[in-house]
This record gives structure tokens, sequence and C-alpha cells, in this order.
């Protein structure tokens, strides 16, 4: 590929991985051999990748080029605003080691829409996603590798283990702290009202927070949503989450459903 066009074969790649054919329905249609147009397609997504630093796939094509279209116009937004782009912070907590993480593209392309491309798209943008999955399955590297990939998108990332089953007050107690630059160290006594507390600054900032092993939380053997004594404030913060008006997306990990 020369340095900014695209070959012949290169743009019959790009145009048919758009509409979503395979490589296959690509050779029959233009009468190439099926091994060439794969070949073809792998230098072309290599190139694009390094060209608009992001890993780019014949199936994810059609998502990287949308969102960064939507950020060269944020950027340029901003630019004629004078404004200057916002700096993440991240709390990472107990969030494990992902640097040798492979593969789940399609699993990471999904949460990413839900979380953060449908609310540029014009649709509803999900304030709360629930990540499912029986015990060994990934879903903490998961986590952690979707907020890694996402953590431009918002000005607050939080990543919290809730294996040991922390108290209401302390875990709510910590986030707020941590989105208030320690400002706020002592919260009202009632759950209603810390809830209230940290609903205000999801509204304030754009935040993505994630609670991992949710599930140790809940009362086993007895339905969905029933929390253990004591922890049932988590259960009101879910629901108050997903029903009240915010700019923030809260994903869980869980074993089970939670509400």
């Amino acid at each position: 590929m020369e340095r900014g066009r695209l070959t012949r074969a290169q743009e019959i790649v790009f145009r048919y991985a758009w509409e979503g054919k395979t490589y296959l329905e690509m050779a029959r249609a233009v009468t190439y051999d099926p091994g060439h147009i794969k070949d073809v397609g792998s230098e072309l997504w290599r190139s694009l990748s390094q060209a608009l630093g992001e890993k780019v796939t014949k199936n994810n094509l059609q998502g990287v080029l949308k969102r960064t279209t939507q950020r060269q116009h944020d950027i340029n937004t901003s630019s004629t605003l004078n404004f200057q782009p916002f700096t993440t912070y991240t709390n990472w907590g107990e969030a494990i080691d992902v640097s040798q993480f492979y593969g789940r593209t399609t699993e990471l392309e999904t949460l990413s829409q839900w979380i953060v491309r449908d609310a540029c798209g014009g649709k509803q943008r999900a304030r709360v996603v629930t990540l499912l999955g029986m015990s060994g399955m990934g879903k903490t590297a998961l986590s952690v590798k979707l907020a890694e990939q996402l953590q431009g998108e918002f000005e607050y990332v939080i990543w919290r283990s809730l294996r040991h089953a922390p108290s209401f007050y302390d875990k709510v107690t910590e986030c707020i702290k941590i989105l208030s630059r320690q400002q706020v160290t002592t919260l009202p006594a009632s759950p209603y009202e810390q809830i209230t507390c940290l609903i205000e600054y999801l509204r304030k900032y754009r935040c993505l927070l994630i609670l991992d092993n949710f599930d140790t939380l809940l009362e086993q053997g007895k339905g969905t949503g029933c929390y253990r004594e004591g922890y049932e404030p988590y259960g009101e913060l879910l629901w108050r989450l997903g029903e009240t008006g915010h700019q923030s997306s809260v994903l869980l990990t869980s074993r089970g459903k939670t509400y």
C-alpha cells in the first residue's frame, strides 16, 4: 500500500468488509483467489492498525472508524471552543495485570458499544452493565482490559474488587474520596444519602466504575437480587444508578444475576 493510497485489491477488501462479507464471498465476487484476498486483508488491517493506533480487524472495522471519526470531531470541537481535552484519572485498586491478554475481541467490541459508542450514535447508553459467567471464565481480566481500552473516554476510571465483601459504607466512601480528590472524607449516615452523594459526582464527571465479584454480596441459592444481611444498600445503589440520569457507566462482574 502506498502512503495514503490503497491498492485495487485493498479497495475491494475494504469495501466488502464494510458490507460484512467474508473473504470467500469477496473472492467469488471479483474472481480473486481466496488465499490472496485473505493475505491482502491481513496486510490492510495491519497498516490501518498502525495508522489509527488501535487494532483493526475485518469484524471491527466499522466500529473503529466510527470511534476515530467521533474522537476527531470531539478534538476539533474542543479546539474550536478553546477547550483542553480532559485528563483521565485512574485508580485500579486490586486490578490484575492484563499485559498478556489476547482475544475476546467480540466481547470487548460489544461492551464498548453498550458503554460508549451507542451514546455517540445517539442511542440510549447503558448506565449499568452486568458481565455474567461461571467462575474461571475470565470476567475479571475482561473487565480490566475493557477499562484500559476505554479510559480515554472517561474523566475517572475506578476498578474495585468486592471479593471480600466490603461494607457498603466503606466502598462508597472510598469511591467518593477518589471522585472528590479527597475533599470529602465523611459521608451522611443514611445509605440513601450516601448514594445521592455518589450519583452527584457521577453526574458531574464522566466516570467508569467497575465492581468485580459482585456475587459475593448475594445470598446464594435464594434467587435473583437477594442480598446478604447488611448488604441491601448495594441493591438500592444498582437500582438508582440504572434509573437516575447521569453521564457515567457502571460495569459489574458476577456469577449470578444481581437484580
